[in-house]
């Protein structure tokens, strides 16, 4: 008996060591299995160039010569600083820095994963870049951070990056369920960086709104909505969602001007509480709701919601632009022509497309302050006042043909534009100190980069 004593007393480290090895074996599923593991386990940091970035005395792309030059000979446009390939569609915002961001479309498999990155737009050298798993979409600006909005596993997750490091600073999840992925999600950035408000769509549990903090990167509030929200904005301190209430027969889906046969209301939401402040019209229901082309037009500088609005009358419908007051929902002014409205509303003027003319309003009287009518130029040379983009004191605003106009928004004066008879499919994107270009040819896609003069 006292020869096992020594035998068993040797084999108590050994058990203590099992039961160690357990606990950190336990620890590490727990954290792997926790929001934070989930939150940040998709961060990738690396130096390495996710794009093949060459700087203005590299070799040339695919983009012709020519073209470049009358891009950079548009005011305010400075020199081609760099360009480089893309493998997918890509959409471009800035960081604090002046950095220019690059998010890839995702790609649907079983991965479904997201790539950003961050480079410096005059060498092109690349300070971050990362993946992220789920429907996500493009990085957007919070403040002095990043942020976008995915659809993993079950949820949606708000994801906030620094904007210097890439490194995740914090997650925020909300409920999903449906299996739409992150299509029908809206989302809406306060002005002030204080916080992002997401619509969600009905799925088993009623359509909601939620405010989440990004300080605390929790939710303030979450409130259901009893349908699907169209659009989101914050307009004024308060913000406008907008419904589409109920669609006409016999609109054609296909055709652009289907929105004339859309019946929509729009609500202001109380921002700090969430509650329900005034509804437009007062009065909803089919009878009641207009139909309307365009709701909530982002013109936060004039603190207004615009509406455009067509009605029906004897001798066949009306239409006209209804700019609301945003804490009450009353009509501030109206303009008596339809049409659709610039997103980029230039500050004070609000670009409104007629159908038959490019009409420029000051956006707190609704006055007219010019008009282009059909005939003055080509029909491809039409401005496309969906995509303005505010350009300095001026508005960069494409055409119809891909060409692109540097617009006094005052005077309607065309200060500048490209004459190419290169059709060019580009999207512009604007930031403190460049003007990033991305270009879709037959046979490649790139991303042009000019400074700003």
């Amino acid at each position: 008996m006292t020869e096992g004593r020594p035998r068993r007393r040797r084999r108590a480290p050994v058990a203590a060591g099992v039961a160690f090895a357990l606990v950190v074996a336990g620890a590490v599923v727990f954290v792997r299995q926790s929001p934070w593991w989930s939150c940040h386990q998709t961060t990738t940091l690396t130096r390495d160039a996710p794009v093949d970035y060459a700087t203005s005395s590299g070799p040339r792309l695919t983009t012709p010569a020519h073209v470049i030059e009358q891009l950079s000979a548009l005011p305010g446009v400075g020199d081609l600083v760099g360009s480089a390939p893309l493998e997918t569609d890509a959409a471009v915002t800035t960081g604090a820095g002046g950095e220019i961001v690059l998010s890839d479309a995702p790609f649907y498999d079983e991965r479904n994963t997201y790539r950003d990155a961050s480079l410096d737009p005059t060498s092109g050298e690349v300070s971050w870049n990362r993946g992220q798993a789920g429907q996500a979409r493009p990085l957007r600006p919070i403040g002095d951070d990043l942020y976008s909005l995915a659809a993993v596993d079950d949820g949606y997750r708000l994801t906030v990056l620094d904007t210097q490091e890439g490194t995740i600073t914090g997650c925020a999840d909300l409920s999903r369920t449906g299996n739409d992925g992150v299509g029908r999600t809206l989302d809406a950035p306060a002005p002030d960086g204080s916080a992002v408000a997401v619509a969600t769509p009905p799925g088993e549990a009623a359509a909601a709104l939620a405010r989440i903090d990004v300080a605390a990167l929790d939710t303030a509030w979450t409130r259901d909505l009893d349908q699907e929200a169209r659009q989101l904005a914050w307009v004024d301190g308060v913000l406008a969602v907008g419904f589409l209430d109920g669609q006409l027969s016999g609109a054609d889906v296909a055709n652009r001007w289907q929105h004339e046969r859309q019946r929509v209301s729009i609500v202001g939401i109380d921002p700090d509480t969430g509650e329900e402040t005034w509804s437009w019209p007062h009065e909803r229901g089919d009878d009641a709701t207009p139909r309307a082309g365009t709701l909530v037009p982002l013109a936060p500088e004039t603190g207004l919601v615009t509406i455009r609005e067509t009605a029906e009358a004897p001798d066949g419908d009306t239409s006209r632009l209804v700019a609301l007051d945003p804490e009450t929902g009353d009509e501030v002014w109206s303009y008596e022509k339809g049409g659709f409205v610039a997103d980029a509303a230039g500050g004070q003027v609000i670009l409104l497309d007629t159908q038959d003319s490019t009409v420029a309003l000051d956006g707190f009287t609704g006055k007219e302050l010019w008009s282009e009518p059909e005939g003055v130029v080509e029909p491809d040379e039409w401005l496309d006042t969906d995509r303005a983009l505010p350009w300095g004191e001026h508005l960069l605003v494409p055409t119809w043909s891909g060409s692109v106009v540097v617009l006094d928004p005052s005077t309607g004066e065309r200060l500048g534009a490209t004459t190419t008879e290169d059709v060019l499919p580009a999207t512009y994107w604007v930031t403190p100190d460049a003007l990033a270009v991305t270009l879709d040819w037959p046979d490649a896609k790139e991303l042009l980069v000019f400074d700003r003069d």
